[in-house]
């Protein structure tokens, strides 16, 4: 979602005639906010002033809302600019520093827009440019024109066109249009953060209240005809209500927004939906019945297990609305640059979907500076020198660390009025270089500046996240350093540059980020600062291939028959699932186009199976000749086969329809994770108790439990921590960094879930846990038999699948600086008696048993990153054959290095619990796997090792070098 006052070009777009060689020369018809600042230095020295009329520019009103431009001349007369370009300036003057490796210049882009009123009144209509007008929009971009042409013929469409190039107006002006025009038409809209479904509602607010001024009479105050206008349709707009409905509406509201008929637009995500629709009744065909429209926001983040389980949710959701004869609302998405646009809104939505991807905004210059901190050597004449006290520093680290790097040059730009993101990896991190920033603010006596220095993360409370939305919007906050929360379109008002600490994974996170600054279309800043690690010192040594890493592509899976046996009964409870209609199977089964893709031959149950397993738990068809179901019928089977007792589906032969157990006792939309999260519900409170004479009694605390609105009134609750591996985070002695302060974690109580912490005194500390990995294979027998199903050999390798346990714990943690150049540096360490257990839980895996003769091949000093080079280089290929995230599979292995008897066993496992089918995926296809990685890693050209092939993956720096190891060991696997 982006900010409409930024998104829409209301200057005057040059005629194509008017198009010539020169460089410089064909500016000079241009209108000023589509000339980059660069170039505008240039043609300034050739017209020394403005002409009186102000050349064409455009105007605001006394309200501030733009005004409809003169018409310019043919010579362009309003491109004088004082010389004094900031984030030029800024650029050019690190360009002189060793740290600067490369700078990377993305040209402008001039605008291809058509003024509102020459746009076809069918895709815009008179009352819609009238409202748009009242707006300040008096022009509209080429793919916006686009987009809604096609969404207002009824088309699916998903926006696939750079950040800040206005995708919201894509869809605004549809639903806007729908309204008007059908009396009881509805909209949902989705967004996967509140932030961005809060800063929507005041956008469409926006287009709500001019269309009352229209109403009222404030169209022809402001001289605008309402000749050959409807207002009766604007007067059904001006009355629109806009609500939004997610996790931070408490009961009471979202019963009044059911209960009132003139909600036309509801916003809210993909969690709050899945909940809405077992209490369709409750909305009722006032709204699914008439729901036309629906709207989701940036599509591309909705992948891997996420995505997966959100197409399902759109599905049970098409059904909701068929029930009430509505079969057919249509999608409009939008979509950071991935490289399978249309495909994947498809697989999400069920809908064919035409994609708009080229631009017709105009974008200024964008420049990508590679940064990476100076090298630490007391003696080497391009190190920095460093003390006596930190040469043991200097000895185990190279370089300056990266958040202190960081949190100079945001000082820097604050300095030199550049507004810009800085986008770190962790929480604390985010906390870290915040309070860095400010601390050198006030010792450069910069101090008022310091208090604009602010940090957005998860975890903040619900008042704390609109406030620094209201300030950010208002250009109160000169720089936040965010996680990447803010990657996404929330509203950050104009911001001139980026930071980044660390080279981010993806080509998409790295565009999608950079884009967040540059609204103002003059030149634009994307600082990356490269951590110390093999990764983004391999991008330093060949930066070239950095900026052209091709977009990653997003893969779902919703015939994962894992998920199906999760959703198939949420769906039953919703409404009966009939299997002899059409539209049922539709939504959940193979379609015969995908059958015959697919090559294989499925079988589908039968009522006789189906009504045997019904009234029959002992599985009777276990025993038969195992058939190969399609997915859908797979996990009824499942389903129907359980024990009559926790059957969560009955089936009625006489209805040929499954509907929800009432007997089972288990609300089944609790069981399905949207997100994936494994670890539970719920939050940890970390308290601040207040000291008494006779000290804290921790024990005496913990008997008196309280409510968390009581304890935020007593101004005893620093922090709500998501329970997700909350205890990597809260372990005693741990250091927890807040927006507020620093704290000592000096309790906690896992059971309650409360961590008791103290005010840390001693500021630039922080702690890192040591964390263990444990995988315990729990099917020996699948280790010791030859199960078909659980064993076989894949060329020259067994490969096995079955249930592990997987546990992580903190050993202990180390506790170092964070602030100043030796940021980085170990001060101590800590190791527990008994170490913390953090998450603890079965899965699903596979796993190779590497033969005795590959690990022999290899020299054993080779062996360690031999092994490590093998699993990431299969964990990075894993998600695009078992079509999911890469953060929804995890790899791990066990080697025991005593020859001649060295064994070493490579796990690839789910993340959630009990597994959601990708294992079993990967189990299938372990050839292509094995074939594939042997591909990657020959092909590569790269000698040692690089991001793309062996050192993929965090933590994949330690097999650089190892390249011609990991080669023989996985050609050894192949058998080639």
């Amino acid at each position: 979602m982006e900010n409409i006052t930024n998104e829409i070009d209301e200057g005057n777009k040059k005629d194509d005639d008017d198009d010539v060689n020169d460089d410089d020369a064909k500016w000079l018809g241009v209108p000023l906010e589509d000339i980059p600042i660069g170039k505008r230095r240039r043609l300034s020295r050739q017209h020394s002033s403005l002409s009186s009329s102000n050349g064409g520019m455009q105007q605001n009103d006394e309200k501030g809302n733009p005004s409809p431009p003169q018409n310019p001349p043919r010579q362009n007369t309003n491109v004088l600019l004082n010389d004094d370009d900031k984030v030029d300036r800024f650029i050019n003057t690190k360009r002189g520093f060793k740290e600067c490796l490369h700078v990377e210049s993305v040209p402008a882009k001039i605008s291809n827009s058509v003024p509102l009123e020459n746009v076809d009144r069918n895709i815009v209509s008179d009352e819609m440019k009238l409202i748009c007008r009242q707006v300040g929009i008096v022009r509209i971009y080429s793919h916006q024109a686009e987009a809604i042409r096609r969404a207002r013929q009824g088309e699916s469409v998903v926006i696939s066109t750079p950040t800040a190039s206005g995708k919201s107006l894509c869809y605004i002006i549809p639903i806007l249009e729908m309204i008007m025009e059908e009396p009881n038409a509805r909209a949902l809209l989705m967004y996967p953060l509140k932030a961005l479904a809060n800063n929507q509602a005041e956008s469409f607010q926006r287009f709500i209240d001019a269309a009352k001024r229209a109403v009222g009479g404030g169209a022809r105050q402001n001289g605008l005809t309402n000749h050959g206008v409807d207002l009766e349709k604007i007067a059904r707009l001006a009355n629109c209500q806009i609500k939004v409905c997610d996790g931070d509406s408490d009961a009471q509201e979202k019963a009044q927004i059911r209960a009132e008929n003139t909600n036309r637009i509801i916003i809210t995500n993909p969690d709050s939906l899945h909940w809405m629709l077992p209490q369709h009744h409750l909305w009722g065909k006032k709204f699914f019945g008439n729901l036309s429209l629906i709207v989701l926001d940036e599509a591309h983040i909705f992948h891997g297990v996420m995505g997966s389980n959100v197409a399902l949710l759109f599905r049970r959701l098409m059904r909701v609305c068929n029930s009430y004869g509505n079969p057919t609302p249509e999608f409009i998405c939008t979509s950071a640059t991935i490289r399978n646009p249309s495909e994947h809104v498809k697989a999400l939505t069920t809908r064919d979907t035409s994609s708009v991807a080229e631009s017709g905004a105009p974008s200024g210059e964008k420049r990508f500076m590679l940064w990476q901190p100076a090298e630490l050597k007391s003696t080497s004449k391009g190190g920095v020198e460093v003390s006596a006290d930190d040469r043991e520093m200097a000895e185990m680290k190279t370089r300056k660390s990266p958040n202190h790097e960081a949190a100079v040059l945001i000082a820097d730009l604050a300095k030199n009025g550049i507004r810009c993101l800085c986008f770190v990896e962790s929480r604390n991190q985010c906390e870290s270089v915040k309070r860095e920033v400010r601390t050198i603010l006030n010792k450069d006596n910069c101090s008022y500046l310091s208090n604009k220095i602010e940090s957005y993360r998860g975890g903040y409370s619900r008042a704390e996240r609109r406030e620094l939305e209201k300030r950010l919007q208002s250009n109160q906050i000169c720089a936040l350093v965010c996680t990447s929360a803010l990657e996404m379109g929330i509203d950050v008002g104009s911001l001139d540059a980026t930071v980044h600490v660390g080279v981010p994974e993806t080509a998409s996170s790295l565009l999608q980020q950079a884009g967040r600054a540059g609204r103002r279309r003059g030149t634009s800043l994307a600082l990356v600062i490269a951590r110390e690690n093999p990764i983004d010192a391999y991008y330093c040594d060949r930066y070239e291939e950095l900026f052209k890493r091709p977009p990653e592509e997003a893969f779902i899976d919703p015939q994962n028959e894992a998920l199906l046996t999760l959703h198939l009964p949420c769906a039953a409870k919703e409404l009966v699932l009939d299997l002899s209609s059409t539209f049922d199977t539709k939504m959940f089964d193979l379609s015969t186009e995908e059958v015959e893709k697919k090559n294989e031959k499925y079988a589908k149950l039968n009522v006789e199976e189906i009504h045997a397993m019904n009234e029959d738990s002992t599985e009777p068809n276990e025993r038969k000749a195992v058939k190969k179901y399609t997915p859908f019928h797979a996990a009824l089977k499942k389903l129907l086969s359980t024990p009559t007792n926790i059957k969560p589906l009955v089936f009625n032969a006489t209805t040929n329809t499954l509907m929800e157990q009432k007997k089972y006792g288990v609300n089944p939309h609790s069981a399905v994770m949207l997100r994936g999260n494994p670890f539970g519900d719920g939050w940890w409170l970390v308290l601040k108790p207040k000291e008494s004479s006779s000290g804290i009694n921790y024990e005496q605390l913990l008997q008196n439990p309280e409510t968390k609105g009581m304890l935020e009134k007593r101004k005893l609750l620093v922090e709500c921590v998501d329970s997700d591996r909350a205890l990597m985070r809260l372990y005693v002695g741990g250091i927890h960094q807040t927006r507020d302060g620093t704290y000592e974690v000096k309790k906690i109580d896992t059971m309650k879930r409360i961590a008791f912490c103290e005010e840390y005194a001693r500021n630039g500390l922080a702690t890192v846990p040591k964390k263990t990995e444990n995988i315990t294979i729990l099917d020996t027998s699948v280790a010791e038999n030859c199960a078909v199903r659980y064993n076989r050999e894949v060329f020259n390798t067994r490969v096995s699948l079955g249930n592990v346990r997987v546990e992580e714990f903190v050993q202990g943690y180390h506790r170092y600086r964070v602030t100043g150049a030796d940021s980085g540096k170990s001060v101590s360490q800590v190791e527990f008696q008994t170490p913390l257990l953090c998450s603890n839980y079965q899965t699903k895996s596979l796993w190779f048993s590497l033969p005795e003769d590959v690990l022999n091949k290899i020299p054993p000093e080779n062996v360690f990153a031999a092994i490590l080079g093998v699993r990431n280089v299969c964990v990075e290929l894993a998600s695009s054959i078992a079509f999911c995230s890469r953060k929804d599979v995890s790899g791990s292995f066990r080697f025991s290095n005593d020859p001649p008897n060295s064994t070493c066993v490579i796990f690839i496992y789910d993340c959630c619990p009990n597994g959601v089918g990708l294992s079993d995926k990967l189990f299938e296809r372990a050839e292509v796997l094995l074939e594939k990685a042997a591909c990657v890693v020959k092909n590569c050209q790269c000698e040692r090792g690089c991001p793309l092939c062996i050192c993929s993956g965090r933590g994949g720096g330690g097999a650089a070098g190892a390249k011609r190891f990991v080669k023989m060991m996985i050609e050894c696997m192949c058998a080639l």
